[in-house]
């Protein structure tokens, strides 16, 4: 009978009701992707209304009709996932080129997925070295993938050299842009969809973090080609609402994508043809029963129709003895049927099913619950002061089989160690259990789940700093936390995530608000300067002069110069762009005297170069004219030809203030030709720009069509927005100026829908000024 119990456990969990046509939609939107022409669509729907369910039927049979195609999920997080940049990119990554072997999920969906990714593996790294390297050990860590590489690609040294070389290089702080991830990671999509069709599934986007967003809105943007389709799922109540005081970050973005790809929605909300009772006859029908007319009426009534609920009731009746499994298999009722016991929201159905549970299996759930909605078994045992195999064994065989509340999704290595992972079958079970605790309990298992992780991950903490900064917080392990929060916020900054880098600083300053030694001090300064640079990083220049300062103020007391001369750089460069140029020169004089005090050449060259913008925008050009001269022996001293393509483009600049524009033009073609040496597209984009104003003031007017067109195309190339808003700008005062009234419109709209989307409020001002002299003419 047990066994009876379990198999219709599963049949429950896998009754798909109705949704013929939202799968016919899916099913055209991929038709049209294999053709070629990439596709986006999101499914949308309240908690329950079975999106994932939708999906995983349509992954059953897509992945049934084409041989090739690989399917990859990436979830966002709702405890860290906010505010942990490229989270569900990172993990379709870390899923395409992961080891297969490490897959051991149980059903045979996930068995094909595993060995299709087995085959594609080499493809992935190929495409990876050629197209996407600098994703290596910034949205997938450097270890993972050389674990695979190793084992699979023994026998190609030279992808081998290549992929450790980029794996030691690891991020580039600084000089990784988003542009460049939106760029490779897009370029990867495209070459591997050659060989294998894609489907990127982008789960619970009501949680998504802004970079993600980003990217997301990117690859709409740019992927042209290529056999891919994205799906995305989110509650839409989420997204739009009204009780906040804050927009969502995805909000204007689907509007956006709205306006460039039309109705790409499927709204579950809204799309069941189905009334409640029609629901649960189908629902029930679908299992082999013996059920009333009033057991199916009653349960239409407390179920409402939502396919979670039903599951989740009539697996509750079973489990409660409320029904039965007869001798031939079919389901009966009891007598004793506890309706006013049940009703129909989910969370007594949960808790109902919870309670239940022997409690051995509820401390697990428990301590499961607050590591997240995916957890590992490993951190399972040791909290739980249980053997590992005996908790694989309890999850694997009594929560996922006969109970069906978790599932297993795999594996992951963390060091030498293979730690198995799982996952609620629901996001409001783990929600249930976690509220379930008290706050003494919580605190107390968040410790010890942080403590835990911190063990198995070793060293290798960068890609993990979030989860573990999150745990130590709640766990109340407040040095730990800052000190993880700090790890993550760098992690965000190097991958230009500023909004998601200065959440988590803000954080990590209020977890050292306990502590008054001196490496807290220090580590406070630090956290002050990362600050003001994530708001520098927005164009926040008053509010990162304000954390300048406070850094400032600390690094003083500590007699730090490293960080004294660091940050009176940043804090001169807030203020001469707010045009404080009385208060921004003595601070970057103190630099450079400090930075040659130090011998450090290129913090000279940066206050000599910050100086000489100074003096030119205060129209004294003849001292500019000397520091950048001085900044560019600096350059040439050390070899550093971006210095010195800053040094030509810095001097073009003040020449074209100075309205000599011939000059201008030298200066400017000669900093382009330093970027195209140096492969740097976005600075070329920049310096191509400034070419074509230079030409217009000059009364080319085809020329400059020429420069800021190629400028235009190296922004688009790289993915940079601003920019992109920028050169439309210049484009449609061109156009403008040639009368080309439609033309000036065109590149004006174009400029202020990418402006508003990064707040580039030049751009905003200018094109708007632009657009409306048009309708005057």
């Amino acid at each position: 009978m047990e066994d009876d119990r379990t198999e219709l456990f599963s049949r429950i969990d896998e009754v798909f009701v109705g949704r013929k046509s939202e799968l016919n939609q899916l099913h055209s939107y991929l038709e049209e992707a294999v053709k070629g022409t990439p596709q986006i669509c999101f499914v949308s729907g309240e908690a329950g209304t079975g999106k994932t369910t939708l999906l995983e039927k349509f992954a059953q049979q897509v992945q049934e009709k084409y041989e090739n195609l690989l399917v990859v999920v990436g979830r966002c997080n709702k405890d860290v996932g906010a505010g942990d940049p490229y989270l569900p990119f990172r993990i379709i990554l870390g899923t395409l080129m992961a080891d297969p072997d490490l897959w051991t999920a149980s059903t045979a969906l996930a068995r094909d997925n595993a060995r299709r990714l087995q085959n594609a593996l080499k493809a992935v790294l190929r495409v990876l070295v050629e197209i996407a390297p600098d994703l290596v050990g910034t949205l997938v860590p450097g270890a993972q993938i050389l674990a695979s590489a190793a084992k699979h690609l023994a026998e190609e040294g030279g992808l081998l050299d290549k992929l450790e070389k980029q794996a030691k290089r690891g991020s580039r702080q600084e000089e990784i842009e988003p542009a460049e991830i939106f760029l490779q990671y897009t370029g990867l999509l495209r070459k591997l969809s050659e060989s294998y069709p894609l489907v990127v599934v982008l789960e619970d986007l009501h949680w998504i973090d802004p970079a993600s967003v980003g990217l997301l809105f990117y690859l709409v943007r740019e992927l042209r080609e290529g056999r891919v389709l994205i799906i995305g799922t989110y509650r839409a109540n989420e997204i739009t609402n009204e009780a906040s005081d804050q927009r969502h970050p995805l909000e204007s973005t689907l509007n956006e994508i709205k306006r460039i790809c039309g109705d790409v929605w499927i709204e579950l909300d809204e799309t069941d043809t189905h009334s409640p009772q029609e629901f649960v006859k189908l629902f029930l029908d679908a299992i082999p029963n013996d059920l009333s007319p009033g057991f199916y009426a009653d349960f239409a009534e407390h179920t409402g129709g939502n396919p979670l609920f039903a599951k989740e009731l009539l697996k509750s009746f079973l489990e409660g003895g409320e029904t039965a499994v007869d001798s031939t298999g079919r389901l009966v009722e009891s007598h004793t049927l506890r309706w006013e016991a049940l009703p129909a929201r989910v969370e007594a159905v949960i808790e109902e099913r919870y309670r239940r549970l022997p409690t051995n299996l509820q401390e697990i759930l428990s301590v499961a619950s607050v590591e997240g909605n995916e957890f590992t078994a490993q951190v399972v045992a040791e909290v739980t002061q249980r053997d590992e195999r005996e908790v694989l064994k309890i999850l694997s065989q009594e929560l996922e089989r006969r109970h069906r509340i978790v599932k297993e999704v795999g594996a992951i290595r963390a060091g030498h160690a293979v730690l198995a992972r799982f996952s609620f079958v629901h996001a409001l079970f783990q929600l249930h259990v976690y509220h379930s605790l008290g706050h003494g309990e919580r605190r107390a298992l968040h410790e010890r789940v942080a403590f835990c992780l911190e063990n198995l991950y070793g060293s290798d903490t960068a890609h993990e700093a979030a989860q573990l900064g999150y745990h130590f917080a709640e766990g109340g392990i407040m040095d730990k936390a800052g000190g993880y929060l700090k790890q993550a916020g760098e992690k965000a900054f190097e991958l230009a995530a500023f909004v998601e880098a200065r959440s988590y600083f803000q954080r990590a300053l209020e977890s050292l608000d306990v502590f008054a030694d001196e490496k807290m001090e220090e580590m406070e300064a630090e956290l002050l300067w990362w600050m003001g640079r994530t708001y520098y990083g927005t164009g926040e220049y008053r509010d990162a002069q304000r954390y300048f300062e406070q850094a400032l103020t600390r690094a003083q007391r500590l007699e730090s110069s490293k960080l004294i001369v660091t940050t009176q750089l940043w804090l001169g460069s807030s203020l001469w762009r707010q045009r404080l140029y009385d208060k921004a020169l003595p601070i970057l004089r103190e630099a450079l005297t400090l930075s040659r005090e130090m011998g450090d050449p290129d913090a000279e060259q940066r206050a000599l170069n910050n100086l000489g913008i100074v003096y030119g925008r205060l129209a004294n050009y003849d001292t500019a004219l000397q520091f950048y001269q001085k900044s560019y022996e600096v350059a040439c001293r050390t070899g550093n030809l971006t210095r010195q393509a800053v040094y030509f483009n810095n001097m073009g600049t003040m020449l074209s203030d100075q309205g000599l524009f011939d000059q201008a033009l030298v200066a400017f073609e000669k900093a382009l030709a330093i970027g195209e040496e140096t492969g740097i597209l976005a600075s070329c984009g920049l310096y191509l720009g400034n070419l074509g104003s230079c030409k217009y003031n000059l009364g080319e007017h085809n020329q400059a069509l020429s420069y800021l067109r190629a400028g235009l195309q190296r922004a688009s190339e790289t993915g940079n927005v601003a920019r992109r808003a920028l050169h439309d700008m210049r484009l449609g005062r061109v156009a403008l100026g040639m009368n080309n009234l439609s033309g000036a419109i065109d590149y004006f709209n174009r400029s202020i829908t990418h402006a508003d989307h990064v707040s580039l409020y030049s751009a905003m001002t200018w094109s708007r000024l632009g657009l409306a002299l048009c309708h005057l003419m």
